[in-house]
């Protein structure tokens, strides 16, 4: 059991790191804003998505008891 809480951890904090680089892109890098709206659209869609799933992940540790260290 402990290693499938293992690769849950593993892929919640990889994704945490990805959702972070996204959203420092999204908000503070000006390359963002040189994309056309409809890529910048996608993006931030993307992130919500990923930002749910991280989401899910977080709530599938607490219930195993397995609260996560942001």
């Amino acid at each position: 059991m402990g290693n499938r809480i293992d690769r849950m951890k593993k892929e919640r904090n990889e994704l945490k790191d990805k959702c972070e680089d996204l959203s420092k892109f999204i908000h503070l890098n000006p390359t963002f804003k040189t994309l056309v709206h409809d890529e910048q659209v996608r993006l931030i869609k993307q992130l919500g998505f990923m930002q749910a799933y991280l989401d899910v992940l977080d709530s599938r540790l607490f219930f195993a008891n397995e609260p996560v260290l942001s």
